[in-house]
C-alpha cells in the first residue's frame, strides 16, 4: 500500500516532512535547514553552510603514498546533500559483503545480513546526530577489516545510555523523520551494543 503523502505535491510532501516550513507570525515559508541538508544543491548548502563537508574514502591500497583508493566529496561533480551522499555511500559500503543463501518468513531469499543492517544503522546515525554548523566533516572510511564513522557534535545522552538504548534525541529531528519516512531509520533508541555490535560477523565498526 502506497503511504498517502506519495499523493501530495513536492511543497506539501516537504512540508510533511518537516523539509518546508511557514512562519505562522510572519507567513513567510521556505525550505527549512533540514530540507536543504536533504535535498538541496551544493552551492544552496554552501551559502547556508559555508563549512559542510562530505567525505567517504576507500583505503585498500598497501602503498603508504596512496592516501585513498576512492574518494567521494565535494567536488563539484554531484549534488552533495545527505539523500544522495547516502544512497552513493552505502552501495560502495555493502558491495563486497558476503550474503549467505537464506530464505525469510515468505520463502523469498533475503538479499542483507546483519551486517547491511548494521552499516545502514550507523551511516543514517551518522548523517542525522551530526552538527552540520561545524568545520569538521562528516567522514566515513572503509577499510579492508574495518568500517569507519565520525562527525561533528558531542553527545546528546550520556554514554552508558547510548550503550543501554531505549533512548532517542536526535540532533536534527527533521532529518531523522525524512530517512525514517525511507525506512533507513528508527525513532526507538536502540542502543549502540544492539544496534551495532551485535550484528558484527567479519568486519569491526568503529564510531
Amino acid at each position: 500500500m502506497f503511504h498517502p503523502w506519495l499523493a501530495l505535491d513536492d511543497q506539501n510532501l516537504l512540508s510533511q516532512l518537516g523539509g518546508w516550513r511557514c512562519d505562522r507570525n510572519t507567513g513567510k515559508e521556505g525550505l527549512t535547514l533540514a530540507g536543504l541538508l536533504m535535498f538541496g544543491c551544493e552551492r544552496s548548502i554552501l551559502d547556508a553552510l559555508p563549512r559542510y563537508h562530505l567525505d567517504y574514502q576507500e583505503q585498500f591500497s598497501n602503498n603508504p603514498e596512496t592516501r585513498w583508493t576512492y574518494r567521494l566529496t565535494l567536488d563539484g561533480r554531484w549534488e552533495p546533500n545527505l539523500f544522495n551522499f547516502y544512497y552513493r555511500v552505502y552501495s560502495r559500503l555493502v558491495n563486497d559483503l558476503d550474503v549467505p543463501f537464506q530464505l525469510d518468513a515468505d520463502a523469498v531469499r533475503k538479499g542483507e545480513t546483519h551486517v547491511h543492517e548494521a552499516l545502514r544503522e550507523a551511516l543514517v546515525n551518522t548523517l542525522i546526530h551530526a552538527d552540520h554548523q561545524s568545520a569538521r566533516p562528516i567522514l566515513v572510511v572503509k577499510l579492508p577489516d574495518i568500517f569507519s564513522f565520525s562527525n561533528p557534535g558531542r553527545l546528546r545522552i550520556p554514554l552508558q545510555r547510548l550503550y543501554d538504548g531505549g533512548v532517542s534525541d536526535a540532533r536534527n529531528p527533521n532529518l531523522q523523520k525524512m530517512f525514517h519516512m525511507l525506512g533507513l531509520g528508527e525513532k526507538a533508541g536502540s542502543g549502540f551494543s544492539s544496534g551495532i555490535q551485535n550484528h558484527i560477523t567479519n568486519k569491526q565498526l568503529v564510531n
